[in-house]
């Protein structure tokens, strides 16, 4: 069974950019080993999935690996849209919408310093 530490690891050494596939039925469950569901642009995958640095997305037959190197970073954007999309949901205006964006974005920038 290939554990995603170990395909972390691999990745460590190689090149920025580089992407490791792992067939679906040798490697463990992501979410077995921890990782959360996350948000990536769709490029055919059925789910995605982050730990850290690590990302993973299932393609159903496999599974593709990589490192992000400013995942930090990257979840800002998908913090405030989560934020407004709350704010939004909760009073239905923009006002709302605005705060809730703002306040957790705060929030990811708080949890991840």
């Amino acid at each position: 069974m290939i554990r995603w530490s170990e395909v972390a690891a691999a990745l460590q050494n190689e090149p920025r950019g580089t992407r490791l596939r792992v067939v679906r039925h040798r490697a463990e469950n992501p979410r077995d080993a921890g990782l959360a569901p996350a948000l990536a642009a769709p490029a055919g995958q059925r789910a995605d999935y982050r730990l850290g640095r690590l990302y993973v997305q299932d393609f159903g037959s496999h599974y593709e690996a990589y490192l992000a190197a400013d995942a930090p970073a990257a979840d800002l954007p998908a913090d405030a849209a989560g934020g407004a999309l709350l704010g939004l949901a909760l009073a239905r205006t923009r006002e709302a919408a605005l705060v809730g964006a703002l306040l957790m974005w705060g929030a990811g920038r708080a949890r991840r310093s």
